[in-house]
């Protein structure tokens, strides 16, 4: 009887500890906005993303993460469940692409530099 109770209580705390939470769209929509925008090279008009996730790519996404304060699985546990439910993940890219617009129609002084971004003649 003694064990059951240890081993209840130790599992209870595993669980409790390592369970990620679904994140807010509110946070959703500028982590998938970021990620996106992090992504996209706009010397070529495309995404970077070949398929295959490589340690160069990880790097930015693990920034991303990190000043958002969330965490790698609390992320993609979100992102599992809103791909679950096609209406709740339509209602999230349509608020990723009217926040993407907001953010794009700031003037650039405003905005975060994009360091990938090649100078302009006029900049």
């Amino acid at each position: 009887m003694k064990s059951l109770v240890i081993l209840s209580i130790s599992c209870f705390f595993l669980f409790a500890c390592n369970t990620p939470k679904i994140l807010p769209e509110s946070k959703m929509k500028v982590l998938v906005w970021s990620l996106l925008k992090d992504s996209y090279d706009s010397a070529s008009g495309s995404f970077k993303f070949a398929g295959k996730f490589t340690d160069e790519d990880l790097a930015p996404m693990e920034q991303v993460f990190k000043q958002n304060n969330v965490s790698r699985q609390d992320f993609y546990y979100t992102f599992e469940n809103y791909q679950q439910d096609p209406g709740k993940l339509k209602i999230l890219m349509d608020s990723v692409i009217a926040y993407g617009g907001r953010d794009m129609s700031k003037p650039s002084s405003v905005r975060k530099p994009d360091a990938n971004r090649p100078k302009s003649a006029l900049e």
